[in-house]
């Protein structure tokens, strides 16, 4: 059986201490006080979304040698 590739709210759960260094991040590098919240938001889900792709990825290529 293939391993599936974890949802995003899944992911997040699995790896926390990930997805608190990712807020942490967007929270410094956004400053404009009306866009923060949203714009911390989708910075977070971008970044969050790009690292699961990335290490499932990264899995599969070690799954098939």
């Amino acid at each position: 059986m293939k391993n599936t590739k974890p949802t995003l709210e899944e992911f997040c759960q699995i790896y926390p201490e990930l997805l608190a260094q990712a807020r942490e991040y967007a929270e410094g590098t956004i400053v404009d006080p009306e866009e923060h919240d949203d714009a911390v938001e989708s910075c977070v889900c971008d970044f969050m979304e790009g690292a699961c792709a990335a290490m499932f990825y990264k899995a599969d290529l070690q799954g098939r040698s």
